[in-house]
């Protein structure tokens, strides 16, 4: 997706019977050399429904543009990526991300982990209220395992 950048993962993610769209989201990659590692900032689609399945697209893929997507986190919850044992590793702590939650009409601390090695990418978001409450996601230590796809040759 060349209006996002050069190094862009599309991820998306069914749940239920269904296998009904639940999430998706574009993860942009920069080189942040002052903190010798790689930023990610992640990206929403403004019509979901409209790019679902869109891995098998990548010509459309490639079409993004700045009408299409918006941030989904504001830049103080990007993630920072460094070398781990298998491959990379990231984390954000519940106390560098406050947003607000239009949805609960609350404010909401997000914890953020994610693992890519040759066979998986492990991803995991969690919320929290003001108190240090769990409000959703995962119980600690459990990530959701997404599969690696070939790479498009288009």
């Amino acid at each position: 997706a060349p209006y996002l950048g050069r190094h862009v993962v599309y991820w998306q993610l069914n749940t239920g019977e269904n296998e009904r769209l639940y999430r998706q989201r574009l993860l942009v990659f920069e080189p942040a050399p002052e903190r010798d590692a790689i930023r990610q900032s992640t990206w929403s689609f403004r019509d979901p429904g409209a790019w679902q399945d869109a891995l098998d697209q990548p010509e459309r893929l490639a079409s993004i543009d700045g009408d299409d997507i918006e941030r989904t986190l504001p830049a103080r919850c990007d993630l920072t990526w460094r070398r781990a044992e298998e491959g990379w590793a990231a984390r954000m702590e519940s106390g560098n991300c406050r947003i607000w939650s239009e949805r609960r009409q609350a404010w909401r601390r997000l914890e953020a982990a994610a693992i890519v090695t040759a066979a998986a990418y492990w991803q995991v978001e969690r919320g929290f209220d003001d108190e240090g409450v769990q409000v959703f996601g995962t119980p600690p230590g459990e990530f959701q395992r997404l599969e690696r796809m070939p790479a498009a040759t288009k």
